[in-house]
């Protein structure tokens, strides 16, 4: 019964707190897309640190994942993630793939570097700092691409910015929502 209230309790605390997506920047460069977006979540760190690092589980994050997860390690022991997305951003649809290397330092930071012979992208290095701040966590995302394929060149950086804004609160809220859960779980336990 106490388990029950405690889980009950932490959810109607949960869906009192919202992420928020204070700013998203997108600049395009060389054939290079440049993105830093800032956000604010309730989760404490840890929490927010342990959902991004499970790639298990990254389609409850967002509906683009078709399958990711963690592969055999490079031969010097570090961590590989793959991900397989699709996703559309007007009438341009495109299946994607990608191999990274993923070097982690808890509960801080997390970089993902893509393996180009094994992606769909000739570059590609993403990076989430985080770091405690009123509570819950303050992330900064950042990533610097260049496709293998090619992306409408006029509408391409305005486009993918207006699809970044549409989907990375909602991701944003899910990302919070998993934290809470996992915590809650953890405590009824």
């Amino acid at each position: 019964m106490i388990r029950i209230l405690v889980i009950l309790i932490a959810l109607f605390v949960g869906s009192l707190l919202a992420a928020e997506l204070e700013s998203v920047e997108i600049k395009y460069d060389g054939g290079r897309y440049k993105l830093v977006s800032e956000s604010q979540l309730a989760a404490p760190i840890k929490a927010v640190f342990d959902v991004l690092i499970d790639y298990d589980k990254f389609n409850q994050i967002s509906s683009v994942y078709r399958e990711s997860g963690y592969t055999d390690p490079a031969p010097d022991g570090t961590p590989q993630v793959y991900t397989h997305i699709r996703g559309c951003i007007l009438f341009f649809c495109k299946s994607i793939r990608r191999l990274e290397r993923l070097e982690i330092s808890p509960p801080f930071y997390i970089r993902a570097t893509v393996l180009p012979e094994h992606s769909d992208f000739n570059f590609s290095v993403s990076q989430w700092d985080l770091e405690s701040k009123d509570g819950g966590t303050y992330v900064t995302y950042s990533l610097e691409m260049e496709p293998a394929f090619w992306v409408p060149p006029v509408i391409g950086p305005w486009a993918i910015q207006r699809r970044l804004e549409r989907d990375a609160q909602p991701a944003l809220d899910r990302i919070e929502r998993i934290a809470q859960e996992n915590i809650t779980i953890r405590t009824a336990n």
